[in-house]
């Protein structure tokens, strides 16, 4: 959620720098920061807890989950809706050295995300990233 609030220069995003997690923590680092400067330590304390006692902390701690979204994606929508994600590619363009792919993410015949990459599982993984984050999942 924190993503989308933060601003980055278009080189990071040229490069897929939005959505790290080193760049997310810094993120949190730096509200945490100015939590503890605008009103102390007690308000601090309390987010911090507030936001430890999320469910979602566990996502975030297992950096094996935050670098898998196929995975995590699979999980969920077998766990919650008792089907399997399925990709489908779009396109495909550019050179053979320098090809894009297109691919598009379905749940139960719904499209829940694209992703473009320099190889099928790159974009694959930024579409389950995508539906991940249509889904509130991230």
């Amino acid at each position: 959620m924190l993503e989308k609030y933060v601003i980055l220069g278009k080189s990071v995003d040229l490069v897929r720098g939005r959505g790290k997690f080193s760049i997310l923590s810094d993120c949190m680092e730096s509200c945490f920061g100015a939590i503890y400067l605008d009103g102390g330590l007690s308000p601090c304390k309390k987010m911090i807890i507030q936001f430890i006692n999320n469910k979602q902390i566990d996502l975030l701690l297992d950096g094996s989950i935050i670098k898998d979204y196929k995975t995590l994606l699979q999980e969920i929508t077998q766990k919650n809706q008792n089907c399997l994600p399925s990709y489908k590619v779009l396109k495909e363009e550019g050179l053979e050295h320098q090809k894009k792919f297109y691919i598009e993410v379905f749940i139960n015949n719904h499209a829940f995300g694209k992703g473009i990459g320099k190889n099928k599982k790159e974009a694959e993984q930024l579409a389950a990233y995508q539906a991940l984050i249509k889904m509130k999942a991230l």
